[in-house]
Formats: C-alpha cells, sequence, structure tokens
C-alpha cells in the first residue's frame, strides 16, 4: 500500500536564459541521462530543442546536490546564490524555462 512518507520544499527558479546556452543545453541532453541511477535530476526535455516543458527537478541540501558538478559551475553557483537569498536550504529545485514575466506571490 502507497503512502506519503515525506514532505519536501520546492524552490522554482525561472532561467530561460540558461536553456539558451550550448553548455547547459549539453548538460541536459547528457548529464541527465547517466548509466547509473541517483545520479542528476528529472526533466521532461525531449528532443534538441527547449521548451516550456523542458522542466527539471534537483536536490539541493545545504549548497550541494544531485547536478553539482554536473551542469556548469558558474549556473549552479547562481543556484546556490538564490538558495542563500531565498533562505532555501534543503529540497526540491524546480528550474523552468518560461518566457513569461511572472511576478512573485
Amino acid at each position: 500500500m502507497a503512502e506519503a512518507t515525506n514532505r519536501y520544499p520546492c524552490l522554482q527558479i525561472n532561467a530561460p536564459e540558461w536553456y539558451r546556452r550550448e553548455d547547459f543545453m549539453q548538460y541536459l541532453q547528457t548529464a541527465l541521462r547517466q548509466p547509473c541511477p541517483g545520479l542528476g535530476g528529472a526533466t521532461w526535455h525531449r528532443g534538441d530543442r527547449p521548451s516550456e516543458f523542458s522542466d527539471l527537478f534537483l536536490w539541493f541540501s545545504d549548497g550541494d546536490g544531485s547536478d553539482r558538478g554536473l551542469m556548469p559551475e558558474d549556473i549552479w553557483k547562481r543556484i546556490e546564490a538564490i538558495c542563500d537569498k531565498e533562505e532555501f536550504n534543503d529540497g526540491l529545485l524546480w528550474i523552468t524555462n518560461l518566457a513569461l514575466n511572472y511576478k512573485r506571490r
């Protein structure tokens, strides 16, 4: 019987500019398809070109995470800075590719 075991916070980061970078797209295309389970994040991304469905889900824990060392270093540093500013220490990161002007709720 399935049951809930844990509840974790989630921080959404909308970063369409990352999806326009060749090095980030290379990471998305290759690093997320590691042959060893547990390496890399989860995504609905398919194909060569990113879309609004190319969401990326990563685990983040006090500056470390599932994709530290896999994605471009400057992007990981930006993620760390955003998490620090938001006082987000531990949980799920949801990175989106939405070309919309979102207002913070």
